[in-house]
């Protein structure tokens, strides 16, 4: 069965330094294609210069991508780092170009606009920095607080996908507003039958699974945490136990063999604990996804629109819990990176099992952040 779509066309905006996170976003429009946003009635079309830029004469070549970019747009995602971009005859940057342009046209009262605003906060090359093109990055930033503009940060590709799924809901579901002005895009339409489509019990079903293995994850990974800390205490009382005898090589011997056993633990521990990041990781994926279905649909059914605030609870339950064990996380990767370099064994697990902490550390601040933009779910849509 045909099904009439709403198209929303959504800009992306970014310097060349912002490769991978362009490429991520593909998957994340299909996902939302394929689940909630037919359900919302909507059909979340990516405009990249990439794909939607074609030859042309302008005054300027910004001014031929601008003609193929900007018309239509009913959401504008912009994503700086490092570099601000190429200059303009009218901006610093053809992404400052497109911003501005769009934040004007809104101004006129022509249609509404949606704006999703990120910087990346991660380390750059010694060789890509350039002092300028970051200052201008910090003026963005800055000029945006001054407009009431709110803006995200994130530290990986992987991070940004995960905000960007949250927020998207987010914004279109705005988009059912009244005093909303939609843009004049045509339409397109879906020929997936209501057989294909997944239904409100189903979604739910689906949610309730990825958080119970969200919670699975997080047990393993508290419990990790305290098998990690019951074998240090008890591989340095070994070592205190030797403090007596007398430097001989016997002794270093006996030194070692207790270092290389500590190096087997730690390398153990760090295997396990990278296992259930990564179902961590997968399962919050898959739950998000599967909540924002079960929203949309929730509101063709109102005796099941109930239910949702539950699920919601959820999400914030876990977000506390990966918040909680943070400051866990960072005492243990000082205890690991302070632990003596005696073998080349205890070195090398040592520096793997600190970085599973710390990235461990990042990814549960991010996956907090991203459950908790999503608290206002369980609400009323506008």
């Amino acid at each position: 069965m045909t099904k009439q779509l709403r198209r929303v066309r959504v800009l992306l905006a970014t310097p060349s330094d912002i490769a991978e996170e362009r490429a991520a976003l593909d998957e994340v429009f299909n996902e939302a294609n394929r689940t909630w946003a037919g359900a919302q009635g909507l059909f979340l079309e990516l405009v990249k210069w990439e794909t939607h830029g074609a030859p042309g004469r302008a005054s300027t070549q910004q001014g031929v991508l601008n003609h193929h970019l900007l018309d239509d747009i009913d959401v504008i995602i912009c994503v700086l780092w490092g570099r601000f971009g190429t200059p303009t005859d009218k901006y610093d940057s053809g992404t400052e170009e497109e911003f501005r342009s769009l934040v004007e046209k809104r101004k006129t009262g022509e249609q509404s606009l949606e704006i999703m605003f990120y910087f990346k906060d991660a380390p750059i090359a010694p060789s890509a920095l350039d002092p300028e093109q970051l200052a201008k990055v910090q003026r963005m930033k800055e000029s945006l607080g001054d407009q009431g503009t709110l803006w995200w940060s994130f530290k990986s590709p992987e991070d940004f996908v995960k905000l960007v799924r949250a927020h998207l809901f987010l914004v279109t579901d705005r988009m059912h507003d009244p005093n909303w002005k939609a843009s004049t895009a045509p339409s397109t339409t879906s020929d997936h039958g209501d057989s294909d489509e997944i239904g409100l019990l189903d979604a739910v079903e689906c949610y309730e699974e990825a958080f119970e293995s969200v919670n699975a994850a997080l047990t393993e990974i508290h419990s990790l945490m305290g098998q990690m800390t019951e074998r240090m205490s008890e591989r340095t009382s070994e070592l205190h136990g030797l403090q007596g005898e007398p430097p001989s090589a016997s002794l270093r011997r006996k030194v070692k063999r207790v270092a290389n056993a500590t190096a087997a633990d730690l390398e153990s521990i760090a295997t396990r604990m990278q296992g259930a990041s990564d179902e961590f990781d997968g399962s919050l994926d898959a739950g998000i996804s599967s909540l924002l279905t079960a929203v949309t649909l929730s509101r063709e059914t109102s005796d099941q629109e109930e239910d949702i605030p539950e699920l919601v609870k959820t999400v914030l339950a876990a977000a506390d819990a990966a918040d909680t064990m943070r400051e866990s996380l960072r005492a243990l990767e000082v205890t690991v990176s302070n632990t003596p370099r005696i073998t080349t064994e205890l070195n090398r697990a040592r520096r793997h099992l600190a970085q599973v902490l710390g990235e461990l550390d990042s990814k549960f601040e991010k996956a907090a952040q991203s459950m908790r933009s999503l608290s206002t779910l369980g609400d009323d849509p506008l």
